[in-house]
């Protein structure tokens, strides 16, 4: 599928609606190479109700990695540790970076966007 690129000098001025753009950016990222490389796998004449279980399988794995990143899950080391994953957007022109966005777990919520993005929804 061919998404619907946002070219950056088009992004919004306010920093946190940038931030919302670089969220979806990394949405659109990762549908083209998880969720439609995932699909792909699904063979052609697999039967309706094997392609809604694997489709909700892969869904399933995707939203799981979402909710490590947003901090809903557990994540502990020990009684007394647990570990925050970061993700950053960092956007770079000419393999300088220019702007830099914390998408999670400070952002906007991954486990909401998911539900938009697997329906190709990236810019709403």
């Amino acid at each position: 599928m061919e998404y619907p690129l946002r070219p950056f000098d088009t992004w919004p001025v306010e920093r946190h609606d940038r931030s919302i753009h670089a969220g979806h950016t990394f949405g659109m990222h990762l549908m083209e190479t998880a969720r439609d490389q995932a699909r792909a796998k699904i063979p052609a004449d697999a039967s309706q109700p094997v392609r809604e279980i694997a489709e909700q399988a892969a869904f399933m794995a995707v939203y799981g990695v979402m909710q490590i990143f947003d901090g809903v899950a557990s994540n502990h080391i020990d009684d007394q540790h647990r570990v925050e994953y970061v993700l950053t957007a960092r956007i770079l022109r000419g393999g300088k970076p220019v702007e830099e966005f914390e998408i999670a777990p400070d952002g906007d919520g991954l486990c909401m966007a998911i539900h938009g993005w697997w329906e190709d929804e990236f810019w709403a």
